[in-house]
């Protein structure tokens, strides 16, 4: 059954649907779908289609060409762009089975930017296509959220009749069929002006994010990315506090009433948190790939600054490591004192040290602040082995004098967890 038509540049795998649909001479929908997935509930008219193992297996495609499908004909790649790779597995096992959950694994039950209620197509690609190929496809990209005008043409898009709900899940429409129906325009709150500028560019962002999604990185990868960014900007106060006044009016600076124009995405009048700070402390939780692009396109735009230590990950310096003296070490802390900079360094290892970066721009040495509880172990197998006070000394780097105040910590404190914090 492998004559499934093979799909345009940006085609929509529901597109494919419609053009099979048509070859065979318009067949009853659910003769249709017996032939396609072995049943007659299949719901073609989705923005992420589900059921397709049910498909696969009636074509005859191994698993790999079903995941090729996934990722060039529907929106999967978009949706999952800032999800973790645990996210992205279960989203793609989701679309090949029944779809549960699916919507509560992606967020999108819950996101204040909203997918659209219907297929959206260009008149312009319309016509450009049915010119070359003589007949016309949807396209993917055109029916992401907060995407409004082509990003080819920089045109409004069109609403279709092609509605996305249970009424219409079993209907076939071609794009070229919804144009020469009466389709109401996006730019119903445009008063027959053009798109703006940023409309446009928030659109060729959204292709782009879905034509080459970024590496797996979940939430609290986005979150450590975000610091980063705003500490290579200046827009942290310290190392932890947003600068959230200077953040919020850099996006609307930026995007200006771009962000009014699509629900999800305005940062309102009251003062106080927006989705701009929400988004800033989130660790946890999925949150729309359109604020992602209009937070990240906004930063973008910000001058990076100077840092007095050096960008991260810094150096851990915790000899009784295997990762010693490599890039690993993400948390920082800044301290000024006296008219010097102290910067406090903290390894997941628990090792943590100082350096301090003086008035004229010299920074000292390192000074170690705590071994953590790598030194609790490691002497404890010393004093097992017999190894002597100086040879303790060399493998941990530090004087013997060092050494003998950390073993009295642990003969005091035997249960302790993280020995040898240095005044």
């Amino acid at each position: 059954m492998d004559w499934l038509p093979e799909p345009y540049p940006g085609e929509t795998f529901y597109s494919m649907l419609v053009r099979l649909h048509r070859y065979l001479g318009r067949p009853p929908y659910a003769s249709f779908a017996r032939a396609i997935a072995g049943r007659r509930q299949f719901v073609a008219l989705c923005h992420l289609p589900c059921d397709l193992a049910a498909v696969a297996e009636r074509f005859g495609w191994p698993d790999e060409q079903l995941d090729q499908l996934i990722h060039s004909t529907t929106t999967y790649g978009y949706h999952t762009a800032f999800a973790s790779q645990t996210v992205r597995e279960r989203a793609l096992r989701q679309m090949k089975g029944q779809g549960a959950s699916l919507q509560f694994t992606l967020g999108l039950s819950t996101f204040p930017v909203p997918m659209p209620g219907s297929l959206q197509f260009c008149r312009d690609c319309v016509a450009d296509v049915l010119d070359r190929a003589g007949e016309a496809w949807w396209l993917r990209w055109q029916q992401l959220p907060g995407v409004l005008v082509c990003a080819e043409h920089g045109t409004w898009l069109y609403r279709s009749s092609a509605e996305l709900n249970p009424r219409k899940r079993h209907s076939l429409m071609s794009p070229d069929e919804a144009a020469e129906m009466q389709s109401g325009d996006l730019s119903c709150r445009s008063n027959g002006k053009p798109p703006p500028p940023k409309l446009v560019e928030l659109a060729r962002l959204s292709r782009a994010l879905l034509d080459a999604p970024p590496e797996p990185n979940g939430p609290a990868g986005q979150y450590q990315h975000y610091r980063h960014m705003l500490a290579d900007r200046g827009l942290l106060r310290g190392t932890q506090h947003l600068r959230a006044s200077r953040i919020q009016q850099l996006v609307s600076d930026y995007w200006g009433e771009t962000l009014e124009m699509i629900p999800g995405l305005s940062l309102g009048t009251d003062e106080g948190p927006n989705w701009v700070t929400d988004l800033l402390r989130n660790r946890r939780k999925l949150a729309p790939p359109a604020q992602h692009l209009v937070l990240r396109t906004a930063l973008e735009q910000v001058p990076e600054v100077e840092r007095p230590f050096g960008r991260p990950p810094w150096l851990c310096l915790n000899p009784l490591a295997e990762h010693f003296e490599k890039p690993v070490v993400i948390r920082q802390r800044l301290v000024r004192d006296r008219g010097k900079l102290h910067g406090h360094f903290t390894c997941s290892c628990g090792y943590s040290y100082s350096r301090t970066r003086h008035s004229d721009g010299a920074i000292g040495r390192p000074r170690i602040r705590q071994f953590g509880p790598e030194a609790g172990r490691f002497l404890r197998q010393a004093a097992a082995s017999g190894l002597s006070l100086r040879g303790k000394a060399r493998a941990m780097r530090v004087d013997p004098m060092t050494v003998r105040r950390l073993e009295q910590e642990l003969l005091q404190k035997p249960e302790s967890k993280c020995p040898g914090e240095f005044s």
